[in-house]
């Protein structure tokens, strides 16, 4: 799971729960239980999760 500074620093982190982040977390979890990841680094999370910076408030 990424570290709060690289959540903050998402798009995800819009003040609140969203469905969104819901969504991202659900279908994150369901790919742990399924084996189908792999451990990321903080740089790999940065650079996963950039793409979300756009829908910031």
């Amino acid at each position: 799971w990424p570290k709060p500074n690289v959540w903050k620093n998402s798009g995800f982190d819009i003040g609140y729960w969203s469905s969104g982040c819901e969504k991202w977390f659900q279908d994150r979890k369901q790919r742990i239980r399924d084996g189908d990841v792999q451990i990321k680094t903080g740089e790999k999370w940065r650079s996963s999760l950039v793409r979300n910076r756009k829908t910031r408030k």
